[in-house]
């Protein structure tokens, strides 16, 4: 019997190199960085002399039907928004071998995460001023129908407006999810192993089910986020990733007071009020966060609030009898008020020319926990029955169940799968660059 021979795989699709020109108009110059779902290079328009960043998908994921649709997916989330706090779309394209690609404008400066490795906590007014600025696109995304599902410090990129003033640009809108999509191929990118969101900032309902997000996730992220710039550390972290489902679906994260007791205790009860299990009893919208934080932002900031009012439309209603949930009043900060943050807290210098800049589009610097994948699905189940039989009562033996399941569960893992690694890569590709002024692309 003659023996078929296999086909041979499909050799790697060459990107453009240096100095090449794509689409007769972009000067490829180098490799801004490289990620899981892409590769971002630098270019400049050759007509008019724009330097942009060019994000290919990865040309593993081409074939892959969820991979090309997430990735589509970002380049006509990002144009439908018009504000200044994303990264633009220029222009889409696609190379020989079927690679797409996305133009973007091109970003200098870093990321929030990497702010606060470099400078660790940062003070009150700083830390409002980039979550307003931040709140701005989610809530110009959420009148648009649109969650972005992936919200966190690696995402909100620092750059210069052009009146030299710090702008945050939002990244990675390449898993944002459509309010009113039931079926069809959204519904499709959910049901893979694919990662939607990074484990440290998913709200407990995108833990359980991706599917069932609202943008009350979205203000869970925003909260996560917040406390991470107060506190230098996440809310939620662990080795693996099931510890990590496992401390947002059935745990409180430890009380700020404990880490800044200078804090305004007010600001602590609008983080814990954000990180709260039952969305029903969080911010209905941005535009509710924003009223509640402009207090504490900076008087040249406050602008941010009105405008996300104007774009936010109406807030989902709190519950009628709405308190504090379990862990809030453990949370509230120190009673000790204040009208202007203190010396210690003032905000620090946003401009920082002797400092590394990653381009907008590689890996981060910093660890995180490791990557949600295929594997991690019965994690997911077992936290769900975990937390279908939670009750206010019973936290501490539910805790201890939970803490039996995933030493099982963490044994299954090792004997299926060895070991984890501790740092996760993000949906966003962005780079970290050891140079100083290193130019950053919008390239969630």
């Amino acid at each position: 019997m003659r023996e078929v021979a296999a086909p041979e795989p499909a050799p790697p699709v060459r990107l453009p190199l240096p100095g090449e020109v794509l689409a007769g108009k972009y000067e490829i110059e180098g490799v801004l960085g490289e990620g899981g779902m892409g590769v971002v290079l630098a270019a400049r328009h050759r007509q008019l002399g724009q330097r942009v960043a060019l994000k290919f998908l990865q040309h593993e994921l081409v074939g892959v039907e969820q991979a090309a649709e997430r990735f589509l997916r970002e380049a006509r989330a990002v144009a439908a928004i018009r504000g200044e706090h994303v990264a633009r779309v220029l222009d889409v394209g696609e190379i020989d071998g079927g690679v797409p690609y996305i133009v973007m404008e091109h970003l200098t400066g870093t990321d929030l995460e990497t702010i606060v490795e470099h400078d660790g906590p940062l003070g009150v007014q700083d830390a409002v001023h980039y979550l307003l600025q931040a709140g701005e696109a989610v809530a110009e995304a959420h009148a648009l129908g649109l969650v972005h599902r992936d919200l966190k410090p690696s995402n909100l990129f620092v750059t210069q407006g052009p009146d030299g003033a710090p702008l945050v640009k939002v990244l990675d809108f390449g898993i944002a999810k459509a309010l009113d999509q039931t079926s069809g191929a959204g519904g499709k990118v959910t049901a893979t192993g694919m990662s939607l969101g990074s484990p440290g900032y998913m709200a407990p309902e995108q833990v359980l089910d991706p599917r069932s997000v609202d943008a009350r996730a979205d203000i869970w992220a925003l909260g996560a986020v917040l406390y991470e710039l107060l506190a230098a550390r996440p809310a939620f972290e662990a080795e693996t990733v099931p510890a990590v489902y496992a401390k947002i679906v059935c745990e409180d994260p430890r009380p700020l007071c404990e880490l800044r007791p200078e804090l305004p205790a007010e600001l602590g009860r609008i983080v814990a009020r954000c990180l709260t299990k039952d969305r029903a009893c969080r911010f209905g919208s941005v535009a509710e966060l924003a009223r509640a934080l402009v207090p504490f932002a900076p008087e040249h900031a406050r602008a941010l609030a009105q405008r996300i009012e104007r774009i936010g439309g109406v807030p989902l209603p709190a519950p009628a009898n709405w308190a504090e949930p379990d862990g809030v009043a453990q949370t509230v900060l120190s009673e000790r008020r204040s009208d202007a943050p203190a010396a210690s807290r003032e905000p620090r210098t946003l401009e920082r020319p002797g400092r590394p800049g990653p381009a907008g589009g590689g890996v981060p610097a910093g660890p995180q926990v490791t990557k949600p994948s295929a594997a991690d699905e019965p994690a997911r189940s077992e936290i769900a029955r975990l937390a279908g039989g939670r009750r206010r009562g019973g936290l501490a033996a539910i805790a201890a169940a939970g803490a039996l399941a995933l030493c099982g569960l963490a044994l299954w893992i090792f004997a299926g799968s060895g070991r984890r690694a501790a740092s996760a890569l993000p949906a966003i590709e962005t780079v970290s660059a050891p140079a100083p002024a290193a130019a950053g692309a919008g390239a969630g």
